[in-house]
């Protein structure tokens, strides 16, 4: 937040299908688990979406019930439990092979569709304005992504011509990775 930081000179934006959707619930909601007491505001933002109820936000423990994977996280780190990956300035390298979970995809369904939210858009737009008249200079970058999961999203063209419009009309560069040709190994 501006309010207790100093302003960044460049913001490196990573965007994706996912960024100019409203998704029903928030991606990995446990993260926000406690932090319901501390914060109203943040409360009033995270209501909207479907993943937490009336007790979720007043009743401190009942939020944590069937969430293994949250108390999971929470008794590792009272215990001082090294974790598996470490991670250096936000980055974990993962060395995995490519497994069946395309495969897997593809059974349930042929493909999918991403519906771009226009208010979502509108905000996204506000925010590189915003950016621009505080001196902060952004750079869109969509990274690299393989083939197979770019064919998976059916109007991903479409998410993607969004992002080069905003990005000209803003005047700021979009560095797209994901049309490199590393896309078509899956070693990568």
């Amino acid at each position: 937040q501006l309010k207790y930081n100093k302003p960044p000179k460049v913001i490196i934006y990573s965007v994706d299908i996912n960024t100019l959707g409203m998704p029903d619930g928030l991606y990995n909601h446990e993260q926000f688990l406690p932090f319901f007491y501390s914060d109203k505001l943040f409360n009033s933002y995270t209501k909207k979406y479907k993943n937490f109820s009336f007790l979720d936000f007043n009743l401190p423990l009942i939020r944590y019930s069937g969430e293994d994977k949250a108390l999971k996280y929470f008794v590792k780190d009272i215990i001082n439990w090294q974790q598996n990956k470490m991670r250096t300035k936000g980055f974990a390298s993962y060395n995995g092979k490519w497994n069946t979970d395309y495969d897997k995809a593809l059974k349930q369904r042929s493909g999918y569709y991403i519906t771009l939210d226009t208010n979502m858009i509108k905000r996204f737009d506000a925010f590189l304005k915003k950016a621009a008249s505080d001196n902060i200079s952004v750079v869109l970058m969509y990274a690299p992504e393989h083939i197979l999961g770019q064919k998976f999203v059916k109007n991903r063209r479409d998410v993607v011509s969004v992002f080069d419009s905003i990005a000209f009309a803003n005047k700021i560069p979009f560095f797209d990775y994901s049309k490199d040709n590393m896309n078509t190994n899956k070693n990568y």
